[in-house]
């Protein structure tokens, strides 16, 4: 079998728009008028860390878009006018859809969630999800993409915890860190930086508390999170 050509993108993509505050009116405003141009669209606004005002959108096109291309058009035309102090890849994040579970399960929500567009018909909306062959050639350009970021990634974490310990020694917790840091520090510290910082927000709960415990593995030199400490995470954060 020849290999799929996915260089032109898909039809079919979820786009979030995050920005430092709340997504401002004319960035929203035009964001949708646009959205409701194309084929299909679900889009709500969303309260999250911080209070912030962000967007979420699942939007189905006539033809394919190239990723880079859309993921430029919307930063360039909605956001950057706007938000010319944030940072293109974090205010706005695009992904091929390979299905409908975004829509269905997280963005209708039953509160904290405002729909914008609702242009959607279930009858005929499958047709522009990408087929298996090139959700199976999209799972490997994003593998071999991620390999190739490998040392960024282990800078990226280095750095982080290294930001992490000056606010945790400002902020007048125990030292030394093996001892007294426990996996909640971490999550407190990836709260400050969404919300005062420059890190995008983390809605999915679990991703925040999976993130904070590997800057926890990264500060202490400990191993990879288990189970147990997830829970933990979850107790605390209901127990503030």
């Amino acid at each position: 079998m020849p290999p799929v050509d996915i260089t032109n993108g898909v039809q079919a993509y979820r786009v979030t728009i995050s920005t430092k505050g709340d997504v401002s009116p004319d960035t929203e405003a035009k964001f949708v008028r646009w959205a409701k141009k194309q084929d299909m669209c679900y889009c709500v606004a969303e309260k999250g860390s911080g209070d912030r005002r962000h967007i979420h959108a699942l939007v189905l096109f006539e033809s394919r878009r190239a990723k880079t291309t859309l993921h430029n058009a919307i930063w360039q035309q909605y956001v950057k006018p706007h938000h010319a102090d944030c940072i293109m890849k974090k205010a706005v994040v695009i992904n091929a859809a390979f299905d409908f579970k975004w829509r269905d399960e997280y963005l209708q929500k039953e509160s904290g969630v405002e729909i914008l567009i609702n242009k959607w018909d279930d009858e005929h909306a499958e047709k522009y999800l990408p087929s298996i062959e090139e959700q199976d050639a999209l799972v490997e350009a994003a593998e071999s993409n991620r390999q190739g970021r490998a040392f960024h990634d282990h800078k990226m974490w280095t750095d982080l915890a290294g930001h992490f310990k000056t606010w945790y020694v400002k902020e007048s917790f125990p030292v030394p860190f093996k001892t007294y840091c426990r996996p909640h520090h971490c999550l407190q510290f990836l709260q400050h930086e969404m919300l005062y910082g420059r890190m995008i927000v983390m809605c999915d709960t679990r991703r925040r508390y999976e993130k904070a415990i590997w800057l926890y593995r990264q500060v202490t030199m400990d191993e990879k999170p288990s189970a147990s400490e997830l829970q933990y995470l979850e107790r605390w954060e209901q127990g503030q």
